[in-house]
């Protein structure tokens, strides 16, 4: 089962990289909507980072609010320019990033996930263990600083940024060599006596297939008592120590194939799903409006771009544009909604645009297929 759980988040990886829409401006060409491009940075090294910029500002290219961005984009309109954006307000982008978007003058966009930002102020059904790194995150003074500045223009990555389950098929468990592996965000949404809890479960939990919330069609809710007991199985056996033994995988398949069955298991439809997903909007609206003194305008969905139905909370919040990222360059193209929606391409390829001092693919596809090997994608 370990090794079908290694296949399958492979297959997974492949699939993703097959559906990505790499741009024109890669193979040295410029074609229709790569002439205006929007890039997307999530912890940035400042070496690179500044060499991102010093490129940019060398070749003459202007660095665009969302606001400008959004309304040439609708327009057809063409210019020599970028729209930079950042995700999840980590604590680099203030220590790192925002130092040199002062010392260069760029306009970039911050897409803020409200629930993780500092102090605290989650929805009443949502926490998570409050022994998580008090610093990972931005906190709200710091982006209010930012927002003064003129430079960084704040906006939503949604509230939770959370994964749920969505299959009862078993993905792995947490150990403590997922736990060094995987990003906060990379650990599904949990239903812990009647409120969902967010980042990394205690040792032994099951992990089920998931997608993100806003991309789901529905949510399977894993009864309490069947992860409270794989937990306390490992405690009793060793705790830690217990994943030790090599054969971990399949001692702790085998204790939860005993606890499931389907009368411990219940499944809610996308019209249950619903109101999760408004929260997400809801919550996110809320938090700005208290801390920053203003609603998002614009919304970049975590992971990819999210489903219709979560697309139809977007319009009821009065989203005027929403981001997802390369892989969904295929589906915006398809989508009739009355939003305007845009793909983001990795900021790895910024330095592939048309200029002084660009980048061949010869110079770094082999590292970017080692870095590829190297992910870790736990559940979805």
């Amino acid at each position: 089962m370990h090794h079908n759980y290694r296949v399958i988040r492979l297959s997974k990886s492949l699939l993703r990289v097959s559906k990505t829409r790499y741009p024109s401006f890669l193979f040295g060409k410029v074609r229709g909507e790569d002439r205006l491009p929007a890039f997307i940075y999530h912890d940035i090294d400042s070496d690179s980072f500044e060499q991102d910029l010093k490129f940019l500002i060398d070749n003459e290219y202007q660095s665009l609010s969302t606001r400008e961005y959004v309304r040439q984009k609708e327009n057809g309109l063409t210019s020599h320019s970028v729209l930079i954006t950042f995700d999840d307000a980590r604590r680099n982008f203030f220590e790192k990033a925002f130092p040199l978007i002062k010392k260069y003058d760029v306009h970039v966009t911050l897409f803020v996930p409200t629930c993780w930002i500092h102090p605290f102020d989650s929805s009443p059904d949502s926490f998570f263990d409050p022994s998580i790194p008090p610093r990972i995150f931005m906190t709200w003074d710091e982006l209010r600083i930012c927002q003064e500045s003129g430079l960084v223009d704040i906006q939503s990555h949604a509230h939770r940024h959370a994964l749920v389950f969505t299959s009862p098929r078993v993905m792995g468990f947490c150990s403590p060599g997922l736990l060094e592996k995987c990003d906060i965000y990379d650990w599904p949404m949990q239903r812990v006596n009647g409120r969902n809890y967010l980042g990394p479960p205690p040792l032994g939990t099951p992990i089920f297939q998931s997608e993100p919330l806003l991309s789901a069609s529905y949510h399977m809710l894993i009864d309490g008592s069947i992860t409270e007991q794989c937990q306390e199985y490992i405690i009793k056996n060793g705790g830690e120590g217990f994943f030790s033994d090599p054969r971990w995988p399949r001692t702790l398949h085998a204790k939860l194939k005993e606890l499931i069955s389907l009368d411990n298991r219940s499944i809610l439809k996308n019209e249950n799903i619903y109101p999760l997903m408004m929260d997400e909007f809801s919550q996110s609206e809320s938090l700005f409006q208290k801390n920053l003194g203003y609603k998002p305008e614009y919304f970049a969905y975590p992971w990819l771009l999210g489903s219709e139905l979560s697309l139809q909370c977007a319009i009821k919040k009065d989203i005027k544009a929403a981001f997802g990222v390369g892989v969904d360059y295929r589906r915006v193209r398809r989508i009739k909604e009355p939003i305007s929606i845009f793909g983001r391409t990795k900021s790895d390829w910024i330095r592939f645009l048309p200029g002084k001092g660009r980048k061949t693919l010869r110079e770094v596809v082999p590292g970017k297929f080692k870095k590829f090997l190297r992910s870790q994608h736990l559940a979805h």
